[in-house]
């Protein structure tokens, strides 16, 4: 896939150390390591946050927080965009580079669009996608023919 679905290089072009999961404080389940950037262009009032900080993104869908470090915590409340997990319905983004909603993921053309478009780097998960990772893993599998 293409490298921003994988983890950006840091400052002087090391890869930063791999961050394990975390439990979310609120609801007790896996929280999955995200990029500081990606909390930036999500929260409401980036402003106010501490970016320094490790940052943790809970999918859990029946959890009201999505973004969680040692001193903080954002509810759905305080995001302009949720994690495909947070949300059910067949309208919802599992694509937010290119606007593709549950429904539309399940076309095969739409899917191989952005597989092809993932391929070539011409998408942004990392700051788009508010998972902060690719959002190929938010596509509902294919059905077997």
């Amino acid at each position: 896939m293409s490298s921003c679905c994988n983890t950006p290089p840091a400052e002087g072009g090391k890869k930063p150390e791999k961050r394990k999961p975390t439990d979310c404080p609120q609801c007790g389940q896996r929280a999955m390591p995200v990029e500081a950037i990606t909390v930036l262009h999500h929260a409401e009032q980036p402003w106010a946050l501490e970016l320094e900080d490790q940052w943790w993104v809970c999918e859990n869908p029946d959890c009201d927080q999505v973004y969680v470090n040692e001193h903080q915590q954002l509810s759905q409340a305080q995001l302009r965009d949720l994690p495909a997990g947070k949300q059910a319905d067949e309208h919802a983004l599992v694509c937010f580079c290119f606007g593709v909603t549950r429904a539309q993921a399940t076309e095969p053309a739409v899917r191989e669009f952005v597989v092809q478009m993932t391929r070539n780097n011409r998408c942004d998960c990392t700051i788009r996608n508010p998972a902060g990772r690719c959002c190929l893993k938010d596509f509902p599998k294919p059905s077997a023919v």
